[in-house]
């Protein structure tokens, strides 16, 4: 009976730390690249299912996303920006 006591306790004690987690915005992710490394290890310890259901690790991935494409965006608009300016590229 003590087993089941103890385990039910470590069950709902894991539920209110997880629950009071502090919740990171994508627009913080994507300002802070340590918060991205330490929520990254954390995501990738997690299974799979797991995943999902923290919003941390939905807004990471989603930063993630938003700065790849702007970095594109960027990089596609200084090469065409170079090709208005007179450079030639290859044919």
């Amino acid at each position: 009976m003590n087993k089941v006591i103890i385990t039910a306790l470590l069950f709902c004690i894991g539920f209110v730390v997880a629950g009071c987690e502090k919740e990171y915005s994508v627009e913080d992710f994507k300002k802070d690249a340590k918060l991205r490394k330490e929520w990254k290890e954390k995501c990738n310890k997690i299974e799979l299912s797991s995943i999902t259901k923290s919003q941390n690790c939905i807004n990471l991935v989603q930063a993630n996303a938003d700065l790849v494409q702007e970095n594109s965006e960027k990089i596609l608009k200084e090469l065409l920006g170079n090709n208005k300016k007179g450079h030639k590229t290859r044919k």
